[in-house]
């Protein structure tokens, strides 16, 4: 039953489409994280100020650091507001599987 419902999403173009949400959502979920991590940061008294706003080109450490230690300050524009298509290219880059290719926002499964 399993190999015709697989044959089957394979000839309308939904096979993988359950891994892709889920890789999505976890992707979310994590840019969601850095931001209220950075807001955090960012309301706390005592704070160093003049780090630069570039984005760390360091891994995603494989245990549970804090987002702004894993992927470096939250990128904003040149007005100072956040970034989010940035950050979430360093999220998606930095937490795919190698191999794996960028998942964005929207559908893309077209009835063939």
């Amino acid at each position: 039953m399993r190999e015709r419902l697989d044959r089957a999403a394979d000839r309308i173009g939904a096979a993988g489409v359950g891994a892709q949400r889920i890789r999505r959502h976890l992707h979310d979920r994590e840019l969601h994280r850095w931001w209220l991590e950075e807001q955090d940061w960012r309301s706390r008294r005592g704070k160093k100020t003049g780090v630069p706003r570039t984005v760390s080109l360091t891994i995603a450490l494989p245990l549970e650091a804090p987002a702004r230690l894993r992927y470096g300050r939250f990128p904003v524009t040149d007005t100072g507001r956040a970034d989010y298509r940035a950050a979430r290219a360093v999220v998606t880059r930095l937490c795919s599987p190698v191999g794996t290719p960028p998942i964005e926002s929207g559908q893309h499964n077209q009835a063939a």
